[in-house]
């Protein structure tokens, strides 16, 4: 796949990533893997972007001061995310993933667009944090498709959307990094050159762009449109 292609693609979805928090794993995932590119290869090239666009967020906006949120999500999430990371390097050669990460993209966008089902489904992560977590993070090892889950998870505890994006910024950033980290153990060829273009592009695109529409975006159309491409994105992967 030509470079130019690439960071076409993360230049896109970190202006996603930049308002949402999620967008270079939710959506660039799917869109590598229908390129025709292997699930090792999709993830070695939208890990570093998304990571430094978390890192970014995390640098900027403290994550809000719930003791819980952190303690537990480190205790309960993150071993899992490499425990799911194992198996999908294990099975990665036997394995279409795309079916995989079609059915959470399909499970997300329905979630999003019946809100009192997501309403509902809130008030049941509050009462089961900790398995919500180990779920969650065996799911994102897994698919690279824990974004949805992980904004669910930071909305169940905080209100405002800076809130909730800071939240969904610490989970990805170290999810991420556990994730990159597992990939270049299991084959180091993995780091490249080119992964300088791909942060570089993520980095310019957060600080100039990104942040301001985070500001000056309407949430709810907003929302709506991300729920319509999730969508699109899940019925695509079954059909191709």
């Amino acid at each position: 796949m030509e470079l130019y292609s690439i960071l076409t693609i993360i230049f896109i979805f970190s202006i996603i990533q930049s308002v949402m928090g999620v967008g270079l794993l939710v959506f660039g995932t799917p869109t590598l893997l229908l390129c025709g590119l292997s699930f090792h290869e999709t993830l070695g090239i939208v890990l570093p972007p998304s990571i430094i666009i978390s890192l970014m967020q995390v640098c900027e906006a403290k994550v809000p001061s719930k003791d819980y949120f952190k303690s537990e999500f480190n205790k309960f999430c993150l071993p899992f995310v490499l425990v799911g990371m194992a198996i999908a390097l294990t099975l990665a050669q036997s394995v279409d993933f795309k079916y995989f990460v079609g059915i959470m993209l399909i499970i997300s966008g329905s979630i999003r667009l019946f809100k009192q089902f997501e309403a509902i489904l809130i008030k049941v992560i509050k009462k089961n944090r900790k398995l919500y977590q180990v779920l969650m993070g065996l799911i994102h090892g897994l698919t690279n498709m824990g974004g949805g889950l992980l904004v669910l998870f930071s909305s169940s505890m905080h209100h405002n959307k800076l809130d909730i994006r800071s939240g969904v910024a610490y989970g990805y950033l170290f999810m991420g990094t556990l994730q990159y980290l597992t990939l270049l153990i299991y084959d180091i060829s993995f780091l490249k050159f080119n992964i300088l273009f791909y942060i570089i592009t993520a980095t310019l695109t957060y600080g100039v762009l990104g942040k301001r529409l985070f500001y000056r975006t309407h949430e709810s159309i907003f929302q709506k449109m991300i729920t319509s491409i999730i969508f699109l994105y899940g019925i695509i992967l079954f059909v191709k």
